[in-house]
């Protein structure tokens, strides 16, 4: 801990801090540094546990695990965990799963910066001091910059050629002349990279986006609709009915509903492409609401009684307006 703690001129009551990383296994002596801290300082440690990776916190430390279920939605994950974290008072630490999963387990960048958004001001005001990490390169700037606003510690970290290097990207309320610049792991201790050549090293073996324009990172939902509409246009071809029918869910519980009965009614009477024409007429992310709902499931079960009605019904040409958007505008 104290050779973190050299460059960041201490971790204080109310930090959190973002690792950022190639491979969540990266961080994990560090997590296990700060576990190690915690248990000798006496101090609670909780871990949630909400990922598919391999548990970052290990029994010896004798943490106070809490598993959670993503899939269940946005508002029973963050409610449990603002709930544990009232119950835990002042002065606890925290080791979070690597948040990337949640992106896609809600299917929304902007919703995984909502989430960091609540938990993290609630984490500050308690004086815990929490550990998160995501995935580098894999999200964009509707996640990013809202993680980047809000936590007190941003850190990059990088293994090159076996060898951890560190470069902190945000530290609120300090400040040295070297603070802000790649840091070595040698011996126990973080020194400052004063080579070009290593630097460049580093930087050569990252992709970097505002450099090469052809770098686009696009969210778990654009992915998904993209593979939805190249999969419309492979239809009757060898293979792809499988994939078509799983795309299809996907979408349902992506925009339409996690409702088991309503999403059966939805496979019933959806084809890709109707989930698709959707997916391109939606407003930010999330669901297009009950309402919505009713009445797309309504003029498709007509459609699919009786062909009159295809001739009778007008062109359907509404917006909608994600749920997601709506969660947006109540948290900011």
């Amino acid at each position: 801990m104290s050779p973190l703690d050299e460059i960041l001129q201490g971790v204080v009551a109310g930090d959190n801090a973002v690792w950022q990383v190639d491979d969540i296994q990266d961080q994990i002596p560090f997590v296990h540094a700060f576990c190690r801290c915690a248990h000798l300082d006496g101090k609670r440690l909780v871990y949630f546990r909400f990922a598919a990776h391999e548990p970052l916190v290990p029994d010896q430390f004798e943490p106070e695990v809490h598993t959670l279920n993503p899939k269940a939605g946005f508002e029973q994950f963050i409610t449990r965990i603002l709930d544990i974290v009232k119950e835990s008072g002042k002065g606890a630490c925290y080791v979070f799963d690597c948040l990337s999963g949640l992106a896609e387990d809600w299917y929304s960048d902007r919703m995984l910066g909502n989430f960091f958004k609540l938990a993290c001001p609630y984490l500050y005001a308690s004086d815990t001091v929490a550990y998160f990490a995501l995935i580098r390169n894999s999200h964009t700037s509707l996640s990013i910059n809202a993680i980047h606003s809000t936590a007190q510690i941003i850190l990059e970290l990088y293994r090159i050629n076996g060898k951890d290097y560190i470069l902190p990207l945000k530290v609120k309320g300090r400040h040295t002349p070297t603070m802000y610049t790649f840091h070595t792991l040698e011996r126990g201790s973080f020194t400052p990279v004063t080579r070009s050549s290593i630097v460049a090293e580093i930087q050569s073996m990252t992709p970097q986006p505002w450099i090469d324009g052809s770098i686009v990172y696009q969210d778990a939902r654009t992915k998904i609709l993209n593979k939805a509409q190249a999969a419309c246009s492979t239809q009757g071809k060898t293979g792809s009915t499988k994939k078509r029918t799983s795309l299809r869910k996907q979408l349902i519980v992506m925009m339409i509903t996690r409702n088991k009965t309503v999403s059966r009614l939805c496979e019933d009477h959806f084809d890709l492409s109707d989930l698709v024409s959707i997916g391109k007429r939606m407003i930010g992310t999330g669901f297009v609401g009950g309402k919505a709902t009713g009445m797309l499931l309504a003029r498709a079960i007509l459609k699919s009684a009786d062909p009159k009605w295809e001739e009778r019904l007008e062109i359907h040409d509404s917006f909608f307006v994600g749920s997601d958007v709506f969660y947006s505008f109540i948290i900011n």
